[in-house]
């Protein structure tokens, strides 16, 4: 198992494979080697612009790939000893061909419904723009169901604490739920917290926090951390087909922009069983390194039992395309003003703040030893 905390370096696994996936067969890693004597390509590419990442020469108009693996780069005429009459010829007409991009930290699944079934806000504005694109979201979407939106940024609201004040005037029947911009931390309105179950007497969960007034202590509607999970938890799930739909449009995005491999940042038991329909339906065209959450309810849409169960049974979902022997650990939420969560180095005793970490270094150590 590679242990993944959502800010760690690349897992060597990941980077086992050579992609031959996307547009004009990008791919992860351009492989320039000497074929056997006799050996000849599936696939020549030739008038191309074929960016090598080889400083001594980046340029080339023809490539070979034999067997998923680029075998040969170099001008047209270098390219006939690879060919046969089996061989296909692809003229890509001047256009450029490069290595396929690898997106180090993605959600793949969550960014699809963001798009697709979620509201957008404008970027960096305040309450009352928010209002009004909320407003514009419940046209197209008529009844009294929950209104998801994203991201907003709090940073932008001023110096005074944020409050669902502006959310309950203008959704007073209606349950919002607005991601924060690190997607770790929420404001909903009374509508939300009610349905929630979240009153006065509600505890502040383990790694969480329901701010609340300093007078009478009523919620305010912002949650952070672990908090967001009492909200979300009463949200009622998605349907089968939104979520592919969602999967759908992102692995799509994916390809317009020449991205051929991930590490899925947060590997549920739901998001696993579609990667793995995807792949065998030939639907996803993408390395997927998946790294399964481990002990967070809030990332991984189970509880700790049932996602060590998970990562017991990840083989089941792993295929050609998808390697599911990676671990991500909610160690330290995400370091973003005003929260600032990040378990620094203390300069003075040389080891981490103990009071940002959301795993204990005990628990951390105990688990990794299995």
């Amino acid at each position: 198992m590679i242990w993944h905390n959502i800010f760690s370096p690349l897992g060597v696994s990941s980077l086992r494979r050579i992609v031959t996936v996307g547009l004009w067969a990008m791919l992860l890693s351009v492989v320039v080697a000497q074929t056997a004597a006799g050996e000849t390509a599936d696939t020549v590419y030739v008038n191309a612009r074929v960016y090598t990442v080889d400083e001594k020469r980046s340029w080339a108009e023809a490539l070979a790939v034999s067997s998923g693996r680029i075998v040969a780069v170099g001008d047209r005429d270098a390219m006939t000893p690879y060919i046969n009459a089996q061989t296909r010829i692809i003229d890509l007409g001047g256009r450029m061909a490069m290595p396929g991009i690898h997106d180090a930290h993605t959600h793949l699944l969550m960014a699809g419904l963001k798009w697709t079934h979620e509201c957008r806000l404008p970027p960096n504005v305040g309450p009352q723009a928010i209002v009004q694109a909320l407003q514009q979201c419940a046209k197209d979407r008529p009844g009294d169901g929950w209104l998801v939106a994203g991201d907003f940024n709090p940073n932008v609201f001023g110096e005074a604490p944020l409050n669902r004040a502006f959310l309950d005037a203008a959704f007073p029947d209606r349950p919002v739920f607005l991601y924060e911009f690190s997607i770790h931390h929420a404001l909903v309105n009374g509508k939300a917290l009610a349905l929630a179950g979240i009153g006065r007497d509600t505890p502040n969960p383990v790694n969480g926090e329901i701010r609340r007034n300093p007078v009478g202590g009523e919620a305010t509607g912002e949650l952070v951390e672990m908090a967001t999970a009492l909200v979300t938890r009463a949200i009622p799930p998605y349907a089968d087909s939104v979520h592919h739909e969602a999967l759908e449009f992102a692995i799509k995005r994916c390809h317009e922009f020449g991205i051929t491999s991930l590490q899925e940042a947060s590997g549920t038991r739901r998001l696993l069983e579609l990667y793995r329909d995807f792949d065998r339906r030939e639907a996803l065209n993408l390395w997927v390194m998946t790294h399964i959450v481990w002990g967070s309810e809030k990332w991984g849409d189970a509880s700790p039992a049932e996602l060590d169960r998970l990562i017991s049974e990840r083989a089941q979902f792993a295929t050609e395309h998808i390697d599911t022997d990676a671990a991500k650990v909610w160690l330290d939420g995400a370091p973003l003003p005003p929260y600032f969560s990040e378990a620094a180095i203390n300069p003075t005793t040389d080891r981490v703040e103990q009071k940002n970490l959301l795993v204990s270094t005990e628990d951390l150590a105990k688990v990794l030893k299995q």
